[in-house]
């Protein structure tokens, strides 16, 4: 599914918004160009220090990203 293929169902379904944790930098950037807002992002540096460690990755990724999109 594209982004944007999921738009009429929600409508239809009444959903007024949707959220997902972005987790790659890729990821994030296409999810702000589609329209959806950070809410909330911690760095993999934060929450390694939290005892949560994701092993693998990449250099250009910093942070985790809580993402919501408002359906109109």
């Amino acid at each position: 599914m594209r982004y944007g293929d999921g738009i009429p169902l929600c409508k239809a379904l009444g959903v007024r918004v949707t959220a997902t944790v972005f987790t790659a930098a890729a990821s994030q950037i296409v999810a702000e160009k589609a329209g959806f807002q950070v809410l909330y992002e911690i760095t993999y540096e934060e929450l390694a220090m939290k005892g949560f460690r994701f092993p693998g990755i990449t250099g250009n990724t910093k942070c985790s990203k809580l993402m919501a999109l408002v359906i109109e």
